[in-house]
């Protein structure tokens, strides 16, 4: 049952992280300049005009279209990576918590039954040599 809350406590320190990260995401997107392809290109362009010789990744690319295809544009990338992490640690942090109460409980269950089985059969067993007892003592008193 301990180690059930510890999991449990552990899933609610995700779930806060979690929420940290949606909280990164959303701040990224308050950066424009990580997110934006239009000022992604015109950054490289101006870059380019200060700097002849300036790339990105070969020096006959087209600067317009070498953001999205390097992966300059960091706030999509965050963006994607961050929300399936949450998501995905968030529901399985608790499932994993519930399963485990699940088993706790099952295995309780278990054990009351087999707690009343042995009951019932003691029960049962000192009945029948109670029965037993009787009819011999008649059977003795008769002879």
């Amino acid at each position: 049952q301990v180690i059930v809350l510890l999991m449990f406590i552990v899933s609610i320190v995700l779930c806060i992280l979690a929420g940290v990260k949606a909280f990164i995401t959303a701040g990224c997107a308050q950066v424009y300049l990580l997110s934006d392809i239009g000022t992604c290109r015109d950054t490289l362009l101006s870059v380019q005009a200060f700097l002849s010789t300036f790339f990105v990744l070969d020096p006959s690319e087209n600067l317009a279209e070498v953001c999205p295809n390097a992966s300059l544009l960091a706030c999509d990338i965050i963006s994607s990576n961050i929300s399936s992490s949450t998501v995905l640690t968030t529901i399985f942090s608790f499932l994993g918590s519930v399963v485990s109460l699940q088993m706790i409980i099952e295995s309780a269950l278990l054990h009351e039954q087999a707690r009343y089985r042995r009951l019932f059969n003691s029960k049962t067993l000192e009945t029948a040599e109670a029965t037993e007892e009787k009819e011999s003592a008649a059977a003795a008193s008769s002879t």
